[in-house]
C-alpha cells in the first residue's frame, strides 16, 4: 500500500458478521504490537498508537476483502490539526 490517506477516527457502519469478521482479523494483531512496543515512557499522544494503527489497518482489511464501501464527509465541530 503506498497511499496519503486512510479512513480515520475508526468510524463505520457495517453488518454484525461483518464488524466480527473485522474485530477477529484486526485484534490479535492490536494485541501483538501493545506486547512487543514498550510505550512505557510515551506521551498521552504516544500511548494511542494502537488506535492510529488500527485506523491505518482498516483500510489493510477493505482491499483485502474487496467489500464494497461508501465514504461519507466527516464534520468536526472543532478545528483539526492534522500536522
Amino acid at each position: 500500500m503506498n497511499k496519503t490517506s486512510a479512513h480515520m477516527f475508526n468510524m463505520f457502519v457495517m453488518r454484525k458478521d461483518l464488524m466480527n469478521e473485522y474485530c477477529s482479523w484486526l485484534f490479535p494483531i492490536i494485541n501483538q504490537l501493545a506486547e512487543v512496543i514498550d510505550s512505557s515512557d510515551y506521551s498521552p499522544f504516544e500511548m494511542r498508537f494502537p488506535g492510529r494503527i488500527s485506523e491505518i489497518l482498516l483500510d489493510v482489511w477493505l482491499e483485502t476483502t474487496h467489500y464494497p464501501f461508501i465514504e461519507m464527509a466527516v464534520v468536526s465541530p472543532e478545528p483539526v490539526n492534522w500536522i
